[in-house]
């Protein structure tokens, strides 16, 4: 059954050391509010019983320990619009410590007023009784201030966990209700620029897609409170060019109706990776991916319009332009990718003022790797998708709200071509 607990503890603020932002910042706390999610997993995860505490069991009462954090901030030398962060926290549970360094790349983003959050993904790992689990923060910090917003996700790292996620929030109010009010309207009213030509977008030649594979990836095989899928991929094939197309469905539907039972909810595609490797044989290889000749670096800087990147392909599996046009238009992110004949990869990922959902695309988004033949017989490349959401909540449980991120599991599958 899940429920919030609000935990209140006896705090006692650790002097922190403090330089200016530009140069990196260094605080430490002790948390006097901590908010757990899902109190059975919580349960399960640190072996933990609401019995073992002499406080009781009641909401507020629940003394389990508590959590210390320390945080390095440094805005990014040929962007200033972007800063590396590291943050280290430590959760106390009954007799038992559980450090955690979680890093990563948030990005600044003015609201009125001039209001400036800086908000992103820090992401790491940790062993909880012999076992390792991915760690997701959505870390938020006002501009001007040494306050930090903390929602960590703790998952299993593997799908054949009965476990479902626990989130545990800590920190002070960053994301308050007139801020989430905002990015919602932001989000829904934005124009952006026209694209640009410089990313040598190119278009593809007639084609003719044979779907091959279709795999779906899930939260949880078992036990798991998310009902439904959490993604799906699907692998296509053009003998005629040589072009092997992986694409993404999502299913953000199935994670705002979880945690809307916690509160007002809407849940976004945070980021995605489209992986494909050559699994075995030597009869080709991965020669380019299509379109996708460039990188980009940051959503305030040099983000780019993604429709252009995939509605040739959308339209060659069949996509009416109209979808296309209702689902991608206006939606922005930034792009990355990892070549090499044998594996390559894109990242696509979205700020906190894009809403990316593919729930309606019954193709899937896709990209498109170009085939090389090296001489004839067969080759087996195998496909992946990963897939990591955003949800943001608010709640009677908090004085604002909250962003939670969530990954869910890969799907994918292999195929076999004859070249």
């Amino acid at each position: 059954m899940k429920k919030i607990l609000c935990i209140l503890l006896s705090a006692t603020l650790l002097i922190g050391l403090t330089t200016s932002v530009n140069a990196g910042v260094i605080h430490s706390y002790v948390n006097d509010n901590i908010y757990v999610m899902t109190e059975t997993a919580f349960s399960e995860l640190f072996h933990y019983q609401p019995a073992d505490d002499a406080g009781g069991t009641n909401a507020g009462s629940l003394n389990w320990g508590n959590v210390t954090y320390s945080y390095e901030m440094q805005v990014q030398e040929d962007n200033s619009n972007a800063a590396d962060v590291i943050l280290n926290f430590t959760l106390y549970v009954k007799d038992a410590e559980y450090p955690i360094t979680v890093a990563g790349t948030i990005d600044k983003y003015t609201f009125s007023n001039n209001k400036i959050i800086w908000e992103g993904l820090l992401e790491g790992t940790v062993a909880i009784n012999s076992s390792n689990y991915i760690v997701l923060v959505s870390f938020s910090k006002p501009d001007n201030s040494q306050n930090i917003q903390v929602s960590a996700t703790i998952q299993k790292d593997q799908v054949n966990s009965s476990i479902e996620p626990v989130v545990i929030m800590f920190g002070e109010t960053v994301l308050d209700q007139s801020i989430v009010s905002e990015i919602d309207a932001l989000s829904e009213e934005t124009t952006l620029e026209s694209a640009s030509n410089d990313g040598g977008i190119q278009l593809m030649a007639t084609s003719n897609f044979t779907l091959k594979s279709t795999s779906y990836g899930k939260f949880n095989s078992g036990g798991y409170s998310i009902s439904g899928y959490a993604q799906r991929a699907r692998a296509y094939y053009d003998s005629n060019n040589k072009r092997f197309a992986v694409a993404l469905k999502s299913y953000t539907s199935n994670i705002k109706s979880y945690f809307d039972t916690n509160g007002s909810s809407s849940s976004y595609i945070r980021e995605f990776t489209i992986n494909l490797k050559r699994s075995s044989g030597a009869s080709s290889y991965i020669a380019g991916v299509e379109s996708f000749d460039f990188d980009v670096s940051n959503f305030n800087k040099s983000s780019i319009l993604i429709k252009p990147l995939f509605e040739d392909a959308m339209s060659l599996l069949g996509v009416p332009t109209s979808t296309i046009s209702a689902i991608l238009d206006n939606l922005k992110g930034k792009v990355t990718k990892d070549i090499s004949t044998n594996n390559m990869s894109v990242t696509v990922t979205f700020g906190l003022l894009q809403n990316a959902n593919f729930d309606s695309i019954s193709s899937g988004v896709p990209i498109v790797f170009q085939l090389a033949k090296n001489s004839s017989g067969t080759c087996n490349y195998t496909y992946t998708t990963s897939l990591t959401y955003r949800t943001t909540m608010t709640s009677d449980y908090t004085t604002g709200a909250a962003t939670v991120y969530i990954k869910a599991y890969d799907a994918g599958g292999t195929v076999s071509i004859a070249m």
